[in-house]
């Protein structure tokens, strides 16, 4: 939305594990548990939301994230015990245009770079096959993710998808140099 109403202003667009309007295609398309229990954040937000009441974020530093870097970990604690930013990560979810099937058109993005920065495939494979997921459903939701990417990478002319090589996900957390070096590139073209 920001691209398409300031398109004059953008010199090139670099996302990092974007979710496309076609979100809702997971919901409709893989097993209802698998979704439930991997995919839709509500659950997790509404736990999280209870633990902070209950003060147990702060003296567990408990946070939904493995492998936090032990420099920003104190930050992510902190985010995760204000109730208005649980309230407004929950609202959001939960309200999104992305989240039903029928959402509204947005303006033509402006005909810049566009640069898809996506998890490793082998890694997040890898690690949905610890909960036991079957190859097709393994499949079937990597394929769902590249047509989400796909559908954005269309809209320019000049685009390209870049994989993360060491993350899962959260790749501004375990892999900030990726995002770094690809928006100095941007920056000196």
């Amino acid at each position: 939305v920001f691209a398409a109403s300031h398109q004059t202003k953008i010199k090139a667009m670099i996302l990092s594990e974007p979710y496309s309007a076609s979100y809702y295609v997971f919901r409709e398309n893989i097993d209802p548990v698998v979704y439930t229990n991997l995919l839709d954040r509500r659950p997790g937000i509404k736990m999280a939301s209870i633990m902070s009441a209950l003060g147990l974020v702060r003296y567990f530093s408990a946070v939904p994230y493995t492998g936090l870097p032990a420099e920003i970990r104190p930050l992510v604690v902190e985010n995760y015990c204000r109730d208005d930013a649980l309230a407004a990560m929950l609202n959001e979810y939960e309200n999104a245009p992305l989240r039903k099937k029928n959402v509204p058109a947005l303006a033509p993005l402006p005909k810049v770079p566009i640069t898809v920065i996506h998890h490793s495939v082998e890694k997040y494979r890898r690690e949905l096959m610890t909960f036991y997921l079957s190859y097709n459903e393994l499949e079937r939701i990597e394929s769902l993710w590249m047509d989400m990417l796909h559908t954005i990478t269309e809209q320019s002319p000049y685009s390209r998808i870049i994989f993360a090589k060491k993350s899962t996900g959260n790749i501004n957390i375990n892999e900030p140099e990726i995002i770094i070096e690809t928006v100095v590139s941007a920056i000196k073209k």
